[in-house]
């Protein structure tokens, strides 16, 4: 019925779920044809395994992994050994995910875990030095994080003397992301 939480769920419950049921354009409404707002609705389309969806691009990816299962993880490591190390950046929820993928995978890129962007924001804002916060290789970071602006002048400038870079991730509304921008 695919109510719950993924994990959950094993893969063969995961592909028999509809892909495509909940995707909607963002222009639909609640007034739009019910096989215009959701196209692609039984049209068989199943959640690829990782696998899968790094088979179907050559891309660079950013994957952000949220889970701190061990075995979880050493499969996401185990998947992500076999493609070039510059092709993705792994973005992890926490420090304890970030480390043990760091562990797995020494060469590939690993974004600072939400935990450690705290710190940034933080040493920018009181006096602290961004050398006492622990070092990763790209920055991931939504502009504002409810009230308070991260992605100043100063933060960026920062970043880039330490020579981290840094992704700005939309989030929020569209309202949200006009202030953003």
């Amino acid at each position: 019925d695919g109510v719950g939480t993924i994990w959950s769920l094993d893969l063969a419950e995961l592909q028999a779920l509809d892909a495509g049921h909940a995707w909607s354009p963002d222009d639909a409404t609640d007034d739009t044809p019910e096989e215009e707002r959701w196209p692609w609705r039984g049209m068989g389309l199943q959640l690829p395994t990782l696998d899968e969806a790094l088979a179907g691009t050559d891309a660079p990816l950013l994957l952000a992994v949220r889970q701190s299962d061990p075995a979880l993880l050493a499969a996401v490591a185990e998947v992500l050994g076999d493609i070039p190390a510059d092709r993705a950046c792994l973005h992890a929820q926490g420090r304890t995910q970030a480390l043990a993928l760091r562990e797995a995978l020494p060469d590939h890129c690993i974004a600072f875990p939400l935990e450690d962007l705290d710190c940034l924001y933080w040493s920018q804002t009181l006096p602290l030095d961004w050398g006492s916060c622990p070092s990763w290789d790209l920055i991931v970071a939504e502009p504002l994080r409810g009230n308070r602006r991260v992605l100043t002048p100063a933060f960026l400038n920062n970043a880039e003397a330490r020579g981290w870079p840094v992704f700005a991730a939309p989030g929020g509304n569209d309202e949200e992301l006009e202030l953003q921008l």
